[in-house]
């Protein structure tokens, strides 16, 4: 029952490492494998003989479940973290592009950039609709836009 216990703990070593690798997903089912395999095995153990019944390939049997509940608990917290760097990192492709007002901010209002409508907040002096926008803040959804200091009809107008 020992060397089976330590197999057990082995074989669920080797799936956290393999899910640790491959990522997120794989923890978690690294995670969701340990644990069913480990009470599997420790409910084998229990309703089997009690003389056969060893402290030791509990404890081992045991230790290979928690490190399967910290698999589990690894892969949810680094799929959560994913999704969260996906939205700021796609934020981060908004930040100095220029787009187009398309209501008047004062301080709010609406804006096009690279072909989306997004809620913006000017900052500064109210930008009126249809002048060029140029992003100089994101923080998450949050968009602080600017005057495009670049747009032609900014400059002919001696501003």
């Amino acid at each position: 029952m020992l060397i089976q216990a330590v197999v057990l703990l082995l074989v669920a070593l080797i799936i956290l490492a393999v899910g640790l690798h491959l990522g997120a997903h794989s923890s978690i089912a690294a995670g969701a494998i340990s644990l069913v395999g480990s009470g599997a095995f420790l409910l084998f153990m229990l309703l089997g003989s009690t003389s056969a019944l060893s402290m030791i390939a509990v404890v081992i049997v045991l230790g290979t479940f928690v490190t399967g509940a910290a698999s589990l608990f690894i892969g949810v917290h680094a799929f959560h973290l994913a999704k969260r760097l996906e939205l700021n990192s796609s934020s981060l492709d908004l930040w100095r592009q220029t787009g187009i007002a398309l209501s008047d901010l004062a301080p709010i209002g609406s804006v096009s950039i690279a072909g989306e409508t997004w809620s913006a907040e000017a900052v500064g002096d109210p930008i009126p609709k249809g002048s060029s926008i140029f992003v100089v803040e994101v923080d998450r959804l949050h968009i602080r836009v600017a005057l495009d200091p670049f747009d032609s009809k900014i400059q002919a107008l001696g501003g």
